[in-house]
């Protein structure tokens, strides 16, 4: 077979334990025809590759060869004695590196160790992970290790087996070549389409059809969409549908392929369902250019797209005689040839076509049984009504006129003109139009003698559709409706008339959907009366709540509330149901709607709780309060908090946040449950640019579990980007690391930034370093307040102001505020630990400085501020020059410790850089 890759071939190199046994039966054997193949059979076992597969990493995977190979393989065993089959004795060498099995992925052929016996075979996948720098075609090779030897199967041969491309030139002097391939189009088989059009392009082919033979059509992957429409040439005038990302080096005059199921851009006018669809576009503007005679004999050929094109690119030229010829045809007992005529009738000039397609439907349409007119095949006689509906030749009123009485009864002939007035939106049939509508709305009323006839449930969002799905009449009928209120200004008093006597809910939306849109006073109360209707029988639609919506009315209310909760409804008519309600609704319904929240289902809370926040309402607090207590709506209901939202809803997340934090730190731990909902409580929180949500954040940025600190982190980082202000600010703070760094210079830009954004906080953090800096401690005093005010419980800012406190005299209370925040600061936190560490250590360097401190205090205090610089230096700290300036270290320059420790802080520095 074709895909099949025996162990036996010439391909594949003999393992080395074999050798000798190959040897001996080539010389002992009879050399018959046929003698090496029995010899051969002996080998361990046969592979044959049954498929292959490619998945690509990223999207555009035409870009290199990069993410997993798989090849479905079939193994049978020929030795005498069971093999030991395991998947670690496969590898995969392209371009002779190896790449790796992919995993779970590769266990589909041998999930474990098995054994194989003579005769037996074992199917399935194994996949590999590869990863080519480009998307050139490598040399691939699966190698199987049986034993001391290796058994090689060439996967590159193993693909043009697969993709079996074949070629055959057909149409006028072989102009086209149509290549047939056996795979879908990807990364694999472009590396063989590939060779085949470089040679067709080498050779001065300039018209290709690629044919797929598939056993189902599917839809190509974009990128390879793209690649196909790169290979068909462009012309003057024509713009690329797209920008291409991965092209083909070569262009054709027409470039096309079947096989596939048709798509949009960029491949519209080169992806075709059928092969015939194909090639008629491949030759067309072939056909166009032939001399006449030429071009009329391709109506004989065997193919049926080089016949399509043939009559398409030639019959607004032909002559008299060969007019009637094809005329012929289009009573043919050859219903391929007769349905291709029939198509192209209406281009044809004079009143014959017209007058053809009459006779042969009116003749079709004179028979009972249907299937078995002589003239025409049902299936061609819907192309022959939809032709005369084109026609714009002489006699076609009449004709038109004729066929429709004629057709009165007959479903299939009729709808298929409506249709195709439809498709091509032809206003000259408007009167057939109206004629179709009005016997369907007969037997959609109320009062008619006629059978009601229900049309199909609606089973879209939208029912009222501007396109025609199929020719089923009653499906048609609201488009029909449409186009008549497009062509005709007095059907809109039809629709009243009709509105409230028509069955159908679809038919009766569009009737309901006309009169709206050309609404008058009078018509307010027939809309009403419709809607009451509609609503007592429960069919609801979304132009029905498109009516309730327009004009709402507190009767309605409690009715939609009950369609609402009826479990029939699909949940997706559901909430437009329950938004009409609202809509509706007097305020004492809506008092009542916020009394019976908790008796809603959870996405109706959730639907209920968005609508009443959007709307303002005054108990909307109240609700989102339930909504929190319940477990099944807390998430979602945490989604709906506004970035607006009002400091009330603020203290609701908190008071159900503080208490998890307390716990927390209590205990040291949270339960799976209790951390998600302290995660989601606190990253909403930050949705809130307030101080009592900086405060919470705080907390938790130094709390006990390290991933709630990772999400408050997170939240503080997403903060501070919401001001300009962070990044002039680190450009100021590395200006006062200069020599030359003026301190007056730097007070009038930090007063410049706090004036552009007053409420962030680390702006007057460090005005106040640049106040203590110039020993205005007062200034620097307000300053830290104003911070913490801003941002409470951040530790940075509590520990300057607690230095603040002993530069202004308070030393005690400086210290043990100091220490306090310390205490609370966890060592793995940083670089909260580390500043609040080396504040401290200032805090103690000032206390010595001040009047009576006795000596031992002195003493005692220098100790603890290299202690605890040291502990900020092996922290990380790394700026050396702040420190060197820094006049709250002054005391500690004469410490046996402080060189030591400068030198430390400069290897930090040079480890940042």
């Amino acid at each position: 077979m074709k895909d099949c890759h025996d162990f036996q071939s010439g391909q594949i190199p003999v393992p080395p334990r074999l050798t000798w046994v190959w040897l001996f039966l080539w010389i002992v054997l009879p050399a018959e025809p046929g003698a090496r193949v029995e010899a051969a059979s002996r080998l361990p076992m046969k592979v044959e590759v049954r498929e292959l597969a490619v998945q690509a990493r990223r999207f555009h995977s035409l870009q290199r060869f990069s993410g997993r190979i798989s090849l479905r393989l079939r193994v049978t065993g020929q030795s005498p004695d069971p093999l030991t089959l395991k998947a670690t004795q496969l590898r995969l060498l392209c371009d002779g590196s190896e790449c790796r099995q992919n995993g779970s992925m590769s266990v589909r052929l041998l999930p474990e160790t098995r054994q194989l016996a003579r005769g037996e075979s074992l199917d399935g996948w194994v996949t590999f992970a590869v990863d080519q720098p480009s998307a050139v075609e490598p040399q691939m090779r699966l190698i199987w290790t049986i034993g001391d030897g290796d058994l090689e199967v060439d996967i590159n041969h193993a693909l043009r087996d697969l993709v079996d491309p074949s070629q055959v030139r057909i149409g006028p002097r072989g102009v086209l070549n149509v290549l047939t391939i056996h795979r879908t189009i990807d990364l694999l088989t472009v590396w063989i389409l590939t060779e085949q059009l470089r040679a067709l392009k080498a050779d001065g082919v300039e018209r290709v059809v690629v044919d797929a033979r598939l056993r189902q059509r599917v839809r190509l992957p974009s990128d390879v969409t793209s690649w196909l429409a790169s290979v068909h040439e462009l012309r003057a005038g024509e713009l690329r549908p797209r920008a291409f990302r991965v092209t083909a080096p070569f262009q054709f005059r027409e470039f096309h392929v079947s096989g596939f199921r048709h798509q949009g851009n960029p491949s519209e006018n080169i992806i075709h369902t059928t092969r015939e669809q194909a090639v008629a576009a491949a030759l067309k503007s072939a056909y166009v250019r032939l001399p006449q005679q030429e071009a009329i004999s391709g109506l004989q050929s065997p193919y049926p797209g080089v016949r399509r094109a043939a009559l398409s690119g030639s019959i607004d030229r032909l002559t008299p005689p060969q007019l009637q010829r094809v005329l012929q045809l289009a009573g043919s007992t050859d219903v391929q040839r007769q349905r291709l005529v029939l198509e192209h009738l209406d281009c044809l000039p004079g009143p014959e076509p017209v007058r053809a397609l009459r006779e042969l439907l009116l003749e079709y349409l004179s028979h009972t049984d249907r299937e078995t007119a002589p003239a025409l095949t049902p299936e061609n006689a819907r192309i022959a009504a939809a032709t005369l509906v084109r026609c714009i030749a002489p006699g076609v009123d009449e004709a038109m006129a004729t066929v429709w009485h004629a057709a009165g009864n007959s479903d299939e002939v009729s709808a298929t003109m409506i249709q195709e007035i439809l498709r091509t939106k032809d206003h000259r049939w408007v009167r057939a139009t109206a004629d179709f509508a009005l016997k369907r709305l007969n037997r959609i009323s109320k009062h008619h003698n006629h059978e009601p006839r229900s049309e199909p449930a609606d089973t879209s969002e939208n029912p009222v559709s501007g396109s025609v799905a199929n020719s089923d009449p009653e499906s048609m009928l609201p488009d029909v409706l449409w186009f008549l209120h497009a062509h005709d200004p007095s059907f809109v008093d039809l629709a009243r008339e009709r509105l409230l006597d028509t069955t159908a809910p679809q038919s009766q939306d569009v009737l309901l959907a006309i009169v709206r849109q050309s609404e008058t006073p009078e018509d307010k109360q027939l809309l009403a009366t419709c809607i009451s209707e509609r609503l007592a029988e429960g069919t609801i639609t979304s132009e029905l709540l498109a009516g309730i919506r327009a004009m709402p009315r507190s009767e309605w209310t409690d009715r939609l509330l009950h369609l609402h909760l009826e479990k029939g409804n699909a949940r997706y008519r559901r909430a437009p149901v329950l938004i009409a309600a609202l809509r509706c609704a007097s305020d004492d319904q809506l008092d009542r709607l916020c009394d019976d929240f908790l008796k809603f289902d959870r996405s109706a809370r959730g639907l209920l709780l968005q609508q009443f926040m959007s709307m303002q309402h005054s108990r909307r607090l109240e609700l989102f309060e339930s909504a929190l207590d319940i477990d099944e709506t807390f998430s979602s209901v945490l989604r709906l908090i506004p970035q607006n939202a009002t400091p009330e809803m603020l203290q609701l997340l908190l008071d159900r946040l503080e208490p998890l934090w307390e716990k927390a730190e209590s205990s040291g731990q949270l339960d799976g449950h209790l951390t998600g909902r302290a995660r989601l409580l606190l990253t909403q929180v930050g949705v809130f640019d307030h101080p009592e949500a900086r405060r919470m954040i705080n907390l938790w940025r130094i709390c006990t579990l390290p991933a709630m600190r990772d999400e408050a982190t997170e939240l503080i980082s997403r903060s501070r980007g919401r001001s300009p202000v962070p990044r002039k600010l680190q450009i100021l703070w590395d200006r006062k690391a200069q020599p030359d760094h003026d301190h007056e210079n730097a007070l009038k830009s930090i007063n410049s930034l706090i004036e552009q954004d007053p409420f962030f906080p680390d702006s007057y953090l460090f005005r106040a370093s640049l106040f203590l800096r110039n020993d205005d401690v007062r200034k620097a005093m307000d300053d830290v307040l104003a911070a913490d005010k801003l941002n409470p419980r951040d530790p940075t800012i509590e520990s300057t102001i607690a230095l603040a406190r002993v530069r202004s005299g308070d030393m005690n209370r400086g210290i043990k505020d100091a220490e306090s925040v310390l205490k609370r600061v966890p060592e793995d936190v940083q670089p909260e630990r580390c500043w609040t560490l080396y504040n401290t250590a200032c805090v103690y360097g000032r206390a010595i400085e001040q009047p009576g401190v006795s000596p031992d205090q002195r003493q005692l205090f220098l100790e603890r501020a290299i202690e605890l610089f040291a502990e900020s230096v092996d922290t990380g700290f790394d700026d050396e020059h702040h420190v060197r300036n820094d006049p709250d270290l002054v005391t500690l320059h004469r410490h046996p410790d402080w060189n030591r420790l400068l030198q430390q802080i400069g290897q930090n520095e040079a480890r940042q850089q």
